[in-house]
């Protein structure tokens, strides 16, 4: 069909197909409505987190901050980089931690070190257990405590910062600002190196998301970039809402008490219509969705 004439709502789509193949359209469930909104929906926000991938892959700066709020949509943000970078026509290198609640000394840092040996070979599976051996080590009390923990922290750094000439490395750490002590001074170690001053194009990108940036400035050369995720505006809001209810077009009431009591965060937007459309609070027509009646 000529464009003019194509459908513009998914509804209209399975509306047809179901008179086509004489069978119900499958209907909107809580759990796809909950399993789309926790993957998170690229394109919400134009142009992100699209202008962080661009930014990363021109390679003009060894370090970013992704800072915003619980549920900012940092963490969504990472993901879709890691993602975009791992593209088969992309050619850089990709790991990725977080800060983990049971994290022993070292251990967001260990995980990092094992996904370059496993990919790349940079380090064996001996040099990974021996780096470890010293992670113990400075964790422990001991006459060579301060001597084993500075030993562990250049180890784990060098290992991160090595053999990654054949092709760009980007290295993505979650929840830095909860990282265990020895993992946030081997992420320090880094930031110096990556912010050296003079360094050309950068073939090693240190990518952090914290609530706040948790790395003073005393610790580095150059300065890191600061990113917030923006927050939804009321397009945001339609085209999430369009997407998890397949081209039904939100009412303006609806629009106004999304916007009055989310203020614009990403993961309490998502939380009020998942919870809004289990408790019957949000409604389905065949066009729209709406809030009920009586709400």
């Amino acid at each position: 069909k000529e464009p003019t004439e194509r459908p513009d709502r998914a509804t209209t789509v399975l509306q047809a197909l179901a008179e086509l193949t004489d069978q119900e359209t499958p209907p909107t469930t809580e759990s796809i409505v909950d399993d789309v909104l926790n993957r998170g929906v690229p394109g919400i926000v134009e142009n992100w987190p699209g202008s962080l991938i661009e930014q990363v892959t021109r390679g003009e700066h060894g370090v970013f901050a992704l800072t915003g709020a619980l549920g900012s949509g940092r963490s969504f943000a990472l993901r879709e980089l890691k993602w975009a970078l791992q593209n088969p026509l992309q050619s850089h290198s990709v790991c990725h931690t977080s800060a983990l609640n049971h994290d022993e000394s070292g251990g967001a840092i260990h995980r990092l070190c094992a996904q370059l040996s496993n990919a790349e070979s940079s380090a064996t599976d001996e040099t990974i257990y021996e780096i470890s051996k010293e992670l113990l080590a400075a964790s422990e009390s001991s006459q060579d405590h301060n001597k084993a923990r500075t030993l562990a922290v250049e180890q784990m750094a060098n290992s991160l910062l090595t053999n990654a000439l054949a092709h760009p490395r980007v290295i993505l750490v979650d929840d830095a600002d909860r990282l265990d002590p020895l993992s946030r001074d081997v992420i320090s170690s880094l930031i110096r190196h990556l912010t050296m001053e003079g360094t050309a194009t950068k073939r090693i990108v240190l990518v952090l998301s914290a609530e706040e940036n948790c790395f003073s400035a005393s610790q580095v050369k150059e300065d890191i970039v600061e990113i917030t995720p923006p927050k939804f505006d009321r397009n945001s809001i339609i085209r999430l809402l369009k997407h998890v209810f397949l081209g039904r077009t939100p009412t303006r009431r609806l629009l106004q008490s999304i916007e009055n009591n989310c203020g614009g965060n990403p993961l309490i937007v998502s939380q009020a219509i998942a919870q809004g459309f289990t408790s019957g609070q949000i409604k389905l027509t065949n066009e729209d969705v709406d809030l009920a009646a009586d709400t």
